[in-house]
């Protein structure tokens, strides 16, 4: 591989684990380090909700020391469930049982990471070696006490005695991870064609051809579904009548509520909005939740002022790769990343999804996008967003006796056509606030 492509790909599993793990698993080896990675990337590629809920998964799914394999877990249905080996069985079985949840396959995960550019056939060999002997009846050595569990696991879940188990459709997907590129792991299956299909045809006892997969994948792949987890597609369409400022990377002015909704919350079934939380991750204060007095305050404002909500909100930091100017009527930004304003979106979801009469499609949120691909700025706007100074409460009730006039003044000062208010506070001139007023 080139030097360049492994600088990225150790960048970024070093950004990954700095940013998911404490310090002692900080301090673990790169081959584990890696083996996290890998594990973690195999999940998001399918669905990214489970690494959202739990960060760590990559770890939790993992096979220790075990021969042959790093990793291990079952998913259900088109990933609507996710199993390790933490998971009581007892409860996997009842889950899967549940009419009610419309259970028709199971497919047993099996991965193998190896940081490496030199791989051999038989490196794959073991990989492979793990679920025919499970199908197969063979006894695992004491010493891999982990390939023991993930047998019993398998054996419970597939009990052919079962009337009901049994009737599951069962897949299996084999999967090695390796630094190679996309163009050397073509050479390396090529060259291992009569291995692959030999061990294929193995386990065609137990699997129809199209439930077994088998691949190798490298850094091309481990990189894109990187990114993707970094930069999520969701796609915000923005009217271009709301935004007052235009540069060359960046937007400033008003989206409504409903445009937010729309791209992070979209109605999936039953007239019921679902929040991607992903659009989160990159905001360094995530949801406090609705116990918290800033938090009741926004969704009091949403209630009874919804009118006036961009009076009084600070509004949206949201950065983003691409910003499409081609659209007549609307400017389309994908990805959304909101580094600032976590509370307030959260806000917005939880009143709209509780108070269906809530007017979307006229509260107005204030917002700056910005695009930028450079590391840098996409940290230092994350940061300086969210370490701007905090208010004391009396200072805050200070300023309750003037929001009738601050209201009133709103339409007297101008500055660049923009509507604005300063109050002479504590012998210092100070800006309470910068209000830019949309019709």
């Amino acid at each position: 591989m080139a030097k360049s492509k492994k600088s990225i790909i150790d960048k970024n599993i070093e950004k990954f684990i700095n940013e998911n793990f404490d310090r002692k698993d900080r301090n673990k080896d790169a081959s584990k380090h890696f083996e996290w990675f890998v594990n973690s990337m195999h999940i998001c590629f399918y669905s990214s909700i489970f690494f959202n809920s739990d960060s760590k998964i990559g770890k939790k799914i993992g096979l220790g020391s075990s021969e042959g394999g790093d990793a291990f877990f079952a998913s259900i249905n088109n990933f609507q469930k996710i199993y390790s080996l933490n998971d009581d069985v007892d409860e996997i079985i009842s889950y899967i049982k549940d009419p009610k949840n419309e259970v028709k396959s199971i497919t047993f995960h099996f991965i193998q990471a190896k940081k490496v550019e030199n791989i051999e056939w038989n490196q794959v060999l073991h990989l492979f070696e793990i679920p025919y002997k499970i199908w197969n009846g063979d006894a695992f050595d004491k010493s891999q006490p982990l390939l023991i569990k993930v047998q019993e696991f398998i054996d419970s879940i597939t009990d052919e005695s079962d009337e009901i188990l049994k009737k599951f459709t069962h897949k299996i997907e084999i999967i090695f991870y390796t630094i190679k590129d996309a163009e050397n792991i073509d050479k390396l299956k090529k060259d291992w064609e009569t291995n692959i299909n030999g061990k294929i045809g193995q386990l065609k006892r137990w699997f129809d051809q199209g439930n077994i997969v088998f691949d190798v994948r490298g850094y091309d792949f481990l990189n894109s579904v990187y990114q993707k987890v970094n930069s999520n597609e969701y796609e915000l369409n923005v009217s271009k009548n709301n935004i007052k400022e235009i540069g060359d990377d960046y937007l400033i002015g008003y989206i409504t509520a409903k445009e937010l909704l729309d791209c992070i919350a979209p109605i999936i079934a039953e007239e019921k909005r679902t929040l991607y939380t992903d659009v989160f991750k990159n905001n360094i204060r995530l949801y406090l939740g609705n116990e918290t007095s800033v938090n009741r305050g926004i969704e009091k404002t949403l209630k009874e002022e919804s009118h006036k909500f961009h009076y009084y909100n600070n509004g949206l930091t949201i950065t983003t790769l691409s910003i499409n100017k081609d659209n007549s009527k609307n400017y389309s930004i994908k990805p959304v990343n909101i580094v600032n304003g976590c509370q307030t979106a959260n806000s917005i979801y939880n009143v709209a999804s509780s108070t269906p009469s809530l007017p979307i499609e006229d509260i107005k949120i204030p917002v700056r996008i910005i695009q930028t691909e450079s590391e840098e700025d996409y940290n230092n706007i994350t940061i300086r967003t969210n370490n701007q100074n905090g208010v004391d409460i009396q200072d805050l009730i200070s300023i309750t006796e003037i929001q009738k006039e601050l209201e009133n003044k709103f339409g007297s000062l101008t500055l660049f056509n923009k509507q604005f208010l300063y109050k002479d506070k504590r012998h210092k001139k100070i800006v309470l606030m910068l209000i830019l007023l949309y019709k």
